[in-house]
């Protein structure tokens, strides 16, 4: 009686991955409907991130300042991190580096 129980109870965790699949899923995809228009934070974030994503980077470098290449065929440690470009001037419409 106690093995059949058991033996019940498995077949019942088997079977209702199935059964829910069978009665409780949707049979048509739900219709795409239209949003309204965004709220003023949305639009805001939006501007922001539009100004900005030029300036991001990414930056990676080898973290034991050797070459990768010639890491003796051992995984290379690598750095990496983000940041931003700054435009540097002074003043008179001269751009590059500053000491």
């Amino acid at each position: 009686m106690f093995l059949t129980a058991i033996l019940a109870l498995l077949v019942i965790v088997a079977v209702r991955p199935y059964v829910v699949e069978r009665f409780y899923s949707a049979t048509a995809p739900l219709p795409v409907q239209a949003r309204g228009d965004l709220a003023n934070y949305e639009r805001s974030t939006i501007a922001i991130f539009d100004r900005a994503s030029p300036s991001v980077v990414q930056v990676a470098g080898p973290a034991d300042g050797g070459d990768p290449a010639l890491s003796c065929g051992g995984e290379a440690t690598v750095q990496s991190g983000t940041g931003f470009v700054w435009e540097l001037t002074d003043g008179l419409g001269v751009h590059g580096r500053f000491p």
